[in-house]
């Protein structure tokens, strides 16, 4: 799978962070959401999409797009590419962050409007098979939705395997084509009899770019190469490290990795060093 690759900043924000294209985004939330007749979304407002920097040591793990529809709800949207051990937790802190920041000096509680989080993953985050769930706050008895001002939607794209010839719904077309968008030179007849889709290929048309978008490309590029040639060279000194049998060693990779901006769960992962270990290394 090619999309959430250093194309991700670029191709995300083509495909869904455009008010020119707010088609495409309300497909897309309509199927992912499982919104039924009486309650889709008929059209949004697209909010700034500027995240995190894109620097050495600070690059961005996620892209996020923001919007609202017309019954005021906010959406965020995200995909994200590398596997951290609190998504959970950090899910959760921006969807109670969005709900926070809306409230202003003398307005009631009631003014808050319901907060939904969209995470579009490349890596297994439950266990269970299935790559769509929806998360909700509900009564551990009745079942009944509760608290309805926030709610999480999770699309594990490992999980997808479909070919598209057994894609019979928009929602699996969608994420094949995002699973898939790479491989796809041509528009195959499936997908033709969906607009926002076919607008959607033709978007990711690399031959469609501004030239600030093919710098911001090049330079996206230019640290995906960046953290593949760290991640490489932790591994040989950790190889160096196992033979020597030092755990001083490791230590010493440990702390150049994270120097160098990798996560704990990424570093924890090469040298075998426990998260409980890297820590102090963060002081």
């Amino acid at each position: 799978m090619k999309f959430l690759d250093a194309k991700t900043d670029i191709a995300f924000k083509k495909l869904f962070g455009d008010q020119k294209g707010t088609e495409r985004t309300i497909s897309f939330l309509n199927n992912i959401l499982e919104l039924q007749e009486g309650e889709l979304i008929t059209s949004v407002k697209i909010e700034n999409t500027e995240n995190l920097p894109l620097s050495k040591g600070k690059k961005k793990s996620f892209i996020d797009v923001r919007c609202t529809d017309q019954a005021d709800k906010k959406y965020l949207v995200e995909m994200q590419r590398v596997d951290e051990h609190d998504f959970l937790e950090r899910a959760g802190f921006y969807s109670s962050l969005s709900i926070h920041s809306q409230l202003k000096k003398n307005e009631p509680y009631t003014s808050i409007a319901p907060v939904i989080f969209v995470g579009v993953l490349d890596f297994d985050l439950f266990t269970f098979d299935h790559y769509l769930s929806h998360h909700f706050f509900m009564d551990a008895k009745t079942k009944e939705r509760t608290l309805r001002h926030s709610e999480f939607h999770f699309i594990e794209l490992n999980k997808f395997k479909k070919s598209l010839d057994i894609c019979e719904k928009d929602l699996d077309k969608w994420i094949y084509l995002i699973k898939n968008s790479d491989d796809l030179k041509t528009i195959p007849p499936q997908l033709k009899n969906i607009q926002e889709i076919r607008e959607a290929l033709e978007t990711l048309n690399e031959a469609t770019w501004s030239e600030k978008e093919r710098l911001e490309y090049l330079a996206e590029l230019d640290v995906e190469r960046g953290k593949k040639s760290t991640e490489e060279w932790g591994r040989k000194q950790v190889a160096i490290a196992k033979e020597e049998g030092e755990k001083r060693g490791k230590l010493e990779v440990a702390k150049a990795l994270l120097a160098d901006g990798l996560s704990l769960a990424k570093v924890a992962q090469l040298t075998g060093l426990s998260i409980e270990m890297l820590t102090p290394l963060l002081k």
